[in-house]
Order: C-alpha cells, then sequence, then structure tokens
C-alpha cells in the first residue's frame, strides 16, 4: 500500500482525469447510454484508486470499467501521460489471464474493494448471470512498470537513422505497376 499523501495525490489526479473522450467513445463506438456510460467511468475512476492503492496486486476490473479502460488505453499519448502522472510508470492491461488462479483471486480481491468502498455488489464468478456491465471479463491489471523519467535515452535511441518521405507522386492509376514496386519488402517500426 502506498503512503497517504501520495495516495491522495493519486485520489485527486484520478478525479481530475479528463475522460470525455473515453465517455464520447462509450456512447458512440459502444453503444452506451449516457447513464451507462457515466457509471463505466465511475466505475473505471474506482478501478484507478484501487491500483494506485494496491500496485502490487492483481486487480480485474468489471467489464463496464474494463470498456472504459481499453476506450484510454487506444489514445496511446494521453493514456501514457496520464499512467506516468498518476502511477510514475505504465499500467500493463492483461488480455491473457482470464481463467487463471491469478485472476481469480484478483477478481475476489477486487469484488470486495468494490463492495466495502462504493457499495458495488459484483459477482463472485462470471458465469454467475448478473448484469453484463459487474461481469468479470478476459482480462485485468497485471503490473504497473515503473518508469523513470529522468533516466538518460540508450545512445541506440538518439542515433540518427535513414529514413525517406519524398513527397507526392501523380501516379496514373491505368499504368502498369513496375516490378519493384510489386515486390514485397521488409519493414520496421521502432519507437516508443
Amino acid at each position: 500500500m502506498q503512503n497517504s499523501a501520495h495516495l491522495e495525490q493519486a485520489r485527486a489526479k484520478i478525479a481530475k482525469l479528463d475522460l470525455r473522450g473515453v465517455r464520447n467513445d462509450l456512447t458512440t463506438k459502444d453503444g452506451f447510454s449516457d447513464e451507462r456510460a457515466d457509471r463505466a467511468i465511475s466505475w473505471y475512476r474506482m478501478f484507478l484508486e484501487f491500483v494506485a492503492e494496491h500496485p502490487d496486486v492483481h486487480i480485474a476490473p468489471p467489464s463496464a470499467a474494463d470498456k472504459a479502460w481499453h476506450n484510454h488505453i487506444l489514445d496511446t499519448r494521453r493514456y501514457m501521460d496520464d499512467c506516468l502522472d498518476i502511477f510514475g510508470g505504465y499500467l500493463h492491461h492483461d488480455p491473457e489471464a482470464f481463467g487463471t488462479t491469478l485472476f481469480d483471486q484478483g477478481w475476489d480481491f477486487t469484488r470486495d474493494l468494490y463492495q466495502r468502498r462504493y457499495g458495488v455488489d459484483l459477482p463472485a464468478a462470471p458465469e454467475a448471470g448478473a448484469e453484463e456491465d459487474r461481469q468479470a471479463v478476459t482480462c485485468y491489471m497485471a503490473s504497473v512498470e515503473k518508469i523513470d523519467r529522468q533516466a538518460a535515452t540508450p545512445a541506440a535511441d538518439t542515433e540518427a537513422v535513414t529514413c525517406y518521405v519524398a513527397g507526392v507522386e501523380k501516379i496514373d492509376r491505368e499504368a502498369a505497376a513496375p516490378t519493384a514496386d510489386a515486390e514485397a519488402v521488409t519493414c520496421y517500426v521502432a519507437g516508443v
């Protein structure tokens, strides 16, 4: 468990998170009603608080919070900045955890936290037939990877590389593609 001053700072940051984009995605892309989206955001904030309080414990969010988490992750830069600001590292999402002993333990721990702190009842088991938003889902928080923002960037990451962006070439769509342009190539994407 974190010290109380750190936890209060984390809670304040979580309360101030700008999750309007997440809420918008829940209503427009995922078909949530306004009420359901608000509940998902609320439960997601609870989940983030629990992670801040128990960074070394597996926390398994209910389905609605998990859907909000997925949408938050998709805004990669904001998600990374939010994680660094709140946790001092990256909050990893583990899509392989469901059905493991660790998942079951994490779900039990999470159920207890949601009930004791906020009065939210989550089902004991995924097949309990409870409301879908309260169900366990097939992923959970695996770990907070601490990141030292002051650490020096490895030299290999600061060296110049050869990249080319030549511009816009007008193409006759009716012309046959040159053989060299039709061959498969190996492409690399490196970065953070």
